[in-house]
């Protein structure tokens, strides 16, 4: 499977979703934690 959530308009199946939610999340941290505390960085 390659880069197969880029070629579908969404999941197929809530093991994708799941899938995709967790990605989000870690995307999200990740960013989080690069950024400087406070700065651009809006109420979740």
């Amino acid at each position: 499977m390659v880069n197969s959530r880029d070629q579908i308009m969404g999941p197929s199946s809530i093991e994708e979703l799941s899938l995709l939610i967790r990605e989000q999340q870690h995307y999200h941290t990740a960013s989080e934690m690069l950024k400087p505390a406070g700065i651009e960085s809006g109420p979740s």
